[in-house]
Formats: C-alpha cells, structure tokens, sequence
C-alpha cells in the first residue's frame, strides 16, 4: 500500500475515533486550510473584477475571451507537452488565434485521453526540473460518466474558481461567512454512527456539514430539529439529498400543518450544484424551505461556470472559458440539446481545450431580465443517477466521492442495486489492474452504505452507452418509495 494512502487511513482511524468536539475542530481547521487556500492572496480583487465584469456587452465579453484564450495556448504551446505535440501536428499556432470560431482548429479532447496521458498536460517546470506537480492542488472526479479522473490546480485557478462562487452567491443575496447548512459527499459522520447526531460544525466557515449518507425515514426527523435550530442563511449542496429533507417537510406539512415546526427554517437562498435539477426537486425544496433554489453548473476538472441569477435565468460565465454546445460535433442551433465542449481559463495546470466533459445543455436566446448581457442556457443535463437505498442508512444518492484517489487502472464503473441486501459493480479495467486495487473502493463504498450490503463485480469491456455515449454510474432496480432522483 502506497505511503500516502496509509497516511490518509491513519487520518481517518484518527478522526473516527475522536469525540464529536475533536471533529469539530479537526474540521474546523481543515476548513480554516481551504479558506485561506480559497480567500488570500488576490482572491479579493478577482471577486471585485467579476462584480465589474458582470455587466460588460457582448463585445467586451468577446474580446475579453479572445485575449485569455491566447494567453493559454500560449502557456500551452510553451509549457505542457501534450499540446507541444499536437499543435505540431496540426501545424498551429497561438498567434492564430484572433477570433472565437479559431477554436474549430483544434481536436477535441476526450475523457479518455485526459486519464490515460495526465502527466503529459502537467506543465514543465520552468527550471527545467520536470513537471510543476508539487506546487499544485490535486482535485479527483468521475464526472458524470463514472471515470476516475485526477486533474490538478494551480493556487491562482483555486482563488479564480472562489471568486465565480462568491459572485453567484451575491446574485442569490447572501455572501461568504453567512451561516451556511451543507449536504454534499465529505464522509463527516463515522459509518457506524449511532448517536443520531447527523453533522459536524465547520467553525472556520460558519458552516454545518450535514451527512448525506444517513437519510432514512428514521433519521430525517433529527435532521429537521437540526435545521432548526441552526437556522442557515444559506442551505447548499446535492440537490438530491436537499431534495429528500425537503419532501419530508412538505408532507408533515400536508399532514399535520399545526404541528408543522419545520415552516420555520427559512433560509434566503438556497444553492444547489453537482447533480442536475429536476423540476420537481425545485417545487418540493422551493416549498418546504420557501426560499428561491438557484442553480450552478462547474466541475471539479474545471468547468466553464454556467449560474442563475436572480431573475431565473441560467447565464454561462464568459470570464471561466468558452463553451460550445454541438450536434455532431458541429453548432447546435438554440433550443436543441447538444454536447457540452469546454475550452476552460481555469485550468492552467491541467489545460483542458475543446473538452467533451460528458454533459449536455441547451442554449437559448434573448435577453435576461436581470439586464445582463452573459449567454443563456435554457437546460443543462448532467448526472442523474439513482439512490441506493440500505435499511441503515436509507437513501444513498451521489456516489462520486468515492473515486478520490482510486488506481487509475480503475478505467469505469457503473453500481447496480437489484436489491436490499446487495450491489453488483461492472468495472472496466486497464491490462495492468490488479484486484488489490479493489480494497479502497469497497471500503470506501461500504462506509457509504453499510456494511452488510453484500458487494459483487463484475469485470467488462464496456458499460453499455445510452444514444449520447454516457451511462448512469448508480442504477436502482429495487421498488422504494423514492429511489431515483428522476421521479417525485
């Protein structure tokens, strides 16, 4: 076993064993970590260029992208070898690039590709001293195609990152140290738990992390009583998990509305991101929390940012990169579903141009009533798996933590519950896999959803594609109440 895998293990032993306060704290100061990660340096003054920025005209938008966009082929073309080589082969230069529609010239660049080769888009130290991996961030995803993937940020692309964040939440009326409840995939409530105290306290961030791993019937109530008496400014996170919490207020609302406590939780905005939102996750968490949900598309491979405003409309960030959304691989006329191809200003160290991230969206026309003048996108599609469902730990939605740090032998993999008791995993595999690489992804799975779920694989090729190439990375075959995020 790696060094660094025991290091996080002996981490983890440590803080599964500590009393509630020592989690706290020990959260506390990891928080305190990523603040200063996220917030020093020049964090402040990109946050004030994109209050600014928010309010260009189309033309300056244009040009603004024109200008960055050399700047990183530039930085391609001089530091990362991937692009060295492909640039010669196609005969390319950055000065070329004098207008958008020059971004054609380049190929697309393929998940696949992007896992497989990583080391070649790591820039070269400019000392010569091989590549800079040491002075930048590792961030670990499987997208919405159930890839494992390692990219890594520069400290400039974090604080750049934040400060689109900290615009977007300006749009909803609240702003960065407001009293925050999140749900989202950090594992901060031991698996074994049984206390029935579902959160940890982020004091560096204001913030309670609810777990979004323990959210059965028999657990919601405590949850609501949490909710309460935080009484967040701002609830963000999976819109599934929300989602959950939210159709139990509104049904002991239905049922009981004298003895419906859970109507005083009304935080002024609620923020929701990672998953896609469906309507009726809207309707229900709009309801229960009478707060506007605003929705936020990113990745952690770094995504243009695509956000709502105010007004309901979803904006693409011109200042993250340039999007194209294709049929075909050629433009899709507005109100058609098209591709989602990324070229990304936040990607220094891992420069991802002309990316097919595996999501889809719809571009629209006209104008926003909110007066600003970024590009619309009427629908944007991304992942929408299935729960699993355990009897201890009830619905168990977002599985994509879970391949941090995997071995990238581990090519894909797709979960299939077919029922209570077990999982069947198909897994694709490099010819140099080998089955020690199984123990962290069931450990990892199993504090997720129990240990007495019994965990199958199944070795294959391929996963079978839907007509757009993607796959759901979690299916549920099992008859509960509400074990897809694709229905109420």
């Amino acid at each position: 076993m790696k060094l660094l895998d025991l290091s996080r293990l002996f981490r983890e032993a440590i803080y599964n064993h500590s009393p509630i306060f020592i989690q706290n704290l020990l959260l506390s100061a990891y928080g305190a970590c990523l603040h200063r990660q996220r917030y020093h340096g020049a964090a402040g003054e990109y946050t004030r260029q994109l209050l600014a920025s928010q309010w260009f005209q189309p033309e300056e938008f244009e040009a603004m992208q024109i200008k960055t966009m050399r700047l990183l082929l530039k930085h391609c073309a001089d530091n990362v070898p991937y692009y060295q080589k492909i640039f010669k082969q196609i005969g390319f230069n950055w000065t070329d690039f004098t207008r958008l529609e020059h971004i054609k010239k380049l190929p697309f660049l393929e998940k696949s590709t992007l896992q497989q080769r990583l080391d070649e888009f790591l820039p070269i130290h400019p000392s010569g001293a091989g590549r800079a991996k040491n002075k930048m961030v590792a961030f670990y995803t499987s997208g919405t195609t159930g890839q494992p993937l390692t990219v890594y940020k520069t400290i400039t692309a974090i604080r750049q990152t934040w400060a689109f964040l900290e615009r977007f939440r300006t749009w909803a009326g609240v702003k960065e140290g407001d009293r925050r409840a999140t749900f989202s995939g950090r594992l901060i409530v031991p698996p074994n738990s049984k206390n029935n105290i579902f959160w940890r306290y982020n004091a560096a961030g204001n913030q309670m992390l609810f777990s979004s791993y323990h959210l059965s019937e028999k657990n919601l109530p405590y949850y609501i009583e949490k909710l309460n008496a935080w009484q967040p400014v701002i609830i963000d996170g999976y819109p599934s998990a929300i989602y959950l919490i939210s159709k139990y207020i509104v049904n002991r609302r239905l049922a009981c509305p004298a003895m419906a406590v859970e109507g005083t939780i009304k935080p002024k905005a609620v923020l929701v991101t990672a998953e896609t939102l469906l309507p009726f996750q809207r309707e229900a968490i709009e309801t229960a929390f009478q707060a506007k949900v605003f929705n936020q598309y990113s990745s952690s491979e770094g995504a243009v940012w695509i956000t709502e405003c105010e007004k309901g409309g979803l904006h693409l960030n011109p200042e993250s990169g340039i999007l194209e959304i294709l049929i075909n691989d050629t433009d899709a006329p507005p109100d058609r579903e098209g591709e989602i191809v990324i070229s990304s200003f936040l990607t220094e160290g891992t420069p991802l141009i002309r990316y097919k991230i595996g999501d889809y969206a719809v571009r629209s026309t006209g104008n926003c009533p909110c007066g600003r003048k970024m590009p619309l996108v009427s629908e944007i599609s991304g992942r929408k798996d299935d729960y699993i469902y355990t009897e201890t730990h009830g619905y168990v939605g977002r599985l994509d933590p879970l391949f941090k740090g995997l071995s990238p032998s581990i090519l894909e993999t797709q979960i299939i519950q077919e029922n209570k008791k077990e999982l069947l995993v198909k897994m694709v595999t490099a010819p140099d896999f080998k089955k020690e690489f199984l123990a962290p992804f069931v450990q990892e799975l199993k504090k997720r959803v129990g240990e007495e779920i019994l965990i199958k694989f199944d070795f294959v090729n391929q996963i079978p594609r839907d007509k757009r190439g993607k796959f759901k990375s979690v299916v549920s075959k099992i008859n509960s109440l509400a074990k897809s995020t694709n229905s109420p």
